[in-house]
């Protein structure tokens, strides 16, 4: 697989995974852990057949390495990678409940995409001139996408829910980017949703009213995030990532927020402004610089395509 493919098209199709998903998320009643729990749980069945058809029934090594440095780094991986993942959604989740706006939570949110290479330079990793020229005009497009015109910009603690979601999602993503290199993606995937599904459950229990009828409410919600959303969107997330650059990636995963747009519009009738066009616009530009980019790069180097 060509990293340009997995670099720029599996993002992108992950970028229309998480967009639909706004939707699957909107209609949702039960509490923010318990319904992560459901969809983490269902995400983690689906992995695991997942694996045994790509391993052809290979149980021996269903959740190992073949040596035990490798397996150490899968498990602490799926640890790490979890337990963010597990706090960025609750936090998103419970943000706004207490009332942060859509708009506003979907542009804080976003913020990972500036986060990211501002983290990664902490750790010394080099960020091409044409993804920070990207993410600057991805910033402004997420502005004009996510703000309604006429709204002022202001901070509650239920934004800082949202920006400390968006740190948390930078530092998942990070992470996918180190322990990614070190293990099977798919496996990596799969113990990462085990620990969201785990630690997500034992906090609902405690802190949250439990029912089945509630699950049986949210039936379809919670089956369409766990295995499109959680068991195949991140799971591309974490092979798209898997020898690349994290903040190229984060850009094109960035695109949810358009597509969330237009699949509020299918589902639930909801109709784009000339604001948010204008931002839509500007997103597309940002991920036709970060194309232009590498390409560009590998003609002045004159360096053929990196297969991996």
């Amino acid at each position: 697989m060509s990293k340009t493919f997995r670099q720029v098209i599996l993002p992108l199709i992950g970028a229309v995974i998480w967009g639909v998903s706004f939707v699957a998320q909107k209609v949702s009643t039960m509490g923010a852990f318990l319904f992560d729990a459901s969809r983490s749980f269902v995400a983690v069945a689906f992995i695991l057949i997942l694996i045994l058809v790509v391993t052809k029934g290979d149980y021996k090594h269903l959740l190992r390495e073949e040596t035990k440095e490798g397996t150490r780094a899968l498990w602490l991986g799926g640890l790490v990678c979890g337990l963010f993942l597990t706090f960025a959604m609750y936090s998103q989740q419970t943000g706004m409940n207490l009332g942060t706006d859509a708009g506003k939570a979907g542009f804080l949110t976003a913020l990972y995409v500036v986060l990211v290479p501002v983290l990664g330079m902490l750790f010394r990793k080099k960020t091409p001139v044409f993804t920070w020229i990207a993410v600057a005009v991805a910033f402004v497009g997420m502005y004009f996408l996510s703000i309604k015109s006429g709204t002022s910009f202001s901070m509650e603690g239920s934004d800082l829910l949202m920006l400390l979601c968006a740190f948390l999602y930078a530092c998942q993503i990070l992470s996918v980017s180190h322990f990614a290199a070190k293990c099977h993606p798919v496996k990596l995937s799969c113990l990462q949703f085990l620990t969201c599904a785990v630690v997500s459950l034992i906090l609902g229990l405690i802190f949250e009213p439990f029912s089945f009828a509630a699950i049986g409410e949210n039936l379809w919600p919670i089956l369409y995030l766990g295995i499109v959303s959680s068991g195949i969107g991140y799971t591309i997330q974490i092979v798209a990532q898997k020898g690349t650059n994290a903040a190229v990636v984060t850009l094109f995963m960035s695109m949810e927020s358009v597509f969330s747009v237009i699949a509020g519009a299918v589902f639930l009738s909801e109709r784009m402004t000339g604001r948010e066009y204008l931002g839509a616009g500007l997103m597309f530009v940002a991920v036709v610089l970060n194309i232009l980019g590498p390409v560009m790069e590998r003609r002045r180097k004159k360096e053929p395509e990196e297969k991996i």
